[in-house]
């Protein structure tokens, strides 16, 4: 049978197991926390720019996040 030391040595780990996984859920932080970047490897106003800022406002609203175009041609 079980002793009641034993007993209290699974709670206790039991309940420390429960405060671990509780901490770590609310030291979680969102990610990301700054702006994204999404770099165009060509010149601003051609097709390829339009494109990438189609997609950067899509990702906007889809994640809530602001994004920012930068072309490097």
């Amino acid at each position: 049978m079980w002793n009641s030391e034993i007993k209290r040595t699974f709670l206790v780990i039991g309940a420390a197991l429960m405060t671990i996984a509780l901490v770590g859920n609310l030291a979680a932080q969102n990610y990301p926390t700054k702006p994204i970047r999404l770099v165009v490897g060509f010149p601003p106003g051609g097709g390829p720019d339009v494109t990438g800022r189609v997609i950067a406002q899509k990702m906007s609203e889809s994640l809530g996040q602001s994004i920012i175009v930068e072309n490097r041609p």
